[in-house]
């Protein structure tokens, strides 16, 4: 009778908790998660992206695409601060002789050590895939990660990329999210079946 009157509740339960959440409130530990999220997101998430057509990213077209991808990324209510290959070759294109350097040029010189071979950072040595760390806010998310990131996915396949990987912590926490609500249904429905079979016999 218990379990029973008890399962209406077992939907209720909050599986996709935030971030500080995890923190009793006034803890030091949530108070500077709570912070980092307020100023820019808290969780970080990867996200691998490629040209549609098998286009290569170290062109003109492919940069301009990039950078309206990145503004799109940035609207999203979820995301916080975006890092990807489109601000970095922002910033080589800021230079007023730009112009005059191929983008694959420019790339090679940044993946030399004295810039931190930064361009590794950010596209595939074959310049077929870039790297986008989106941070993400934790605070006021209203929806389970796993609805942000196919709405990700989705802004991705909008401005003629597609997305190869997802990952990050951000991601994971929307995995376990997914089996803790499993665990639930499944521990909660096994033991009805079980109450239901010992009553029966």
């Amino acid at each position: 009778a218990t379990a029973l009157a008890l399962a209406p509740f077992a939907w209720r339960v909050d599986t996709d908790p935030s971030l500080p959440s995890y923190f009793a409130a006034g803890d030091t530990l949530r108070a500077g998660l709570e912070a980092i999220d307020r100023s820019g997101g808290s969780s970080p998430l990867d996200l691998v992206v490629a040209d549609a057509h098998g286009r290569p990213l170290d062109t003109d077209d492919a940069f301009q695409r990039l950078q309206t991808l990145h503004r799109g990324l940035e609207r999203h209510p979820d995301v916080g601060v975006v890092l990807s290959p489109a601000a970095l070759m922002g910033e080589v294109d800021r230079k007023w002789y730009s112009f005059l350097i191929p983008w694959d040029t420019a790339l090679e010189r940044l993946e030399r050590p004295q810039y931190g071979r930064v361009a590794r950072t950010f596209l595939t040595d074959d310049r077929q895939r870039g790297r986008f760390i989106l941070r993400m806010h934790e605070g006021e998310r209203s929806r389970p990660r796993a609805d942000v990131i196919a709405e990700i996915r989705d802004i991705v396949g909008r401005h003629g990329f597609r997305p190869v990987e997802v990952g990050g912590l951000y991601a994971l926490q929307g995995e376990l999210s997914k089996l803790v609500e499993g665990s639930v249904v499944r521990g909660l429905g096994g033991l009805l079946v079980c109450f239901f079979i010992i009553v029966l016999i």
